[in-house]
């Protein structure tokens, strides 16, 4: 609640300002267009016949466990990934916020 306050107290303190070189700034950002996910490469294995030898079942036991390792793999980068984007967001909103703290008059508690 109070980084809306902070948001709109700035908004306001700008605007009343007149200082339209930074809410022209504020306008000329570009739009944030979502980040192209690559879909995960991991091949999914075929299932042998229930009567198929044991060698083969073997060898699908080994494909399931790479298969299922390749799929956590890519979870674990995609969350890597989210995280560092959460973090950029979150520090350019604390940036804006220091900013907005030494423009906007103190008030007493």
């Amino acid at each position: 609640m109070r980084k809306i306050v902070i948001l709109l107290t700035a908004a306001f303190f700008v605007s009343a300002l007149g200082l339209e070189a930074l809410a022209q700034d504020a306008k000329a950002a570009p739009a944030a267009t979502a980040p192209v996910v690559p879909k995960h490469t991991c091949k999914r294995p075929t299932k042998p016949s229930e009567n198929a030898e044991t060698p083969v079942q073997r060898a699908f036991r080994r494909d399931m466990d790479g298969y299922r390792e390749c799929l956590m793999s890519y979870g674990e980068d995609m969350r890597a990934a989210a995280k560092a984007h959460m973090d950029s967001g979150n520090a350019a909103i604390q940036e804006f916020n220091d900013f907005v703290d030494t423009v906007q008059p103190k008030k007493d508690k």
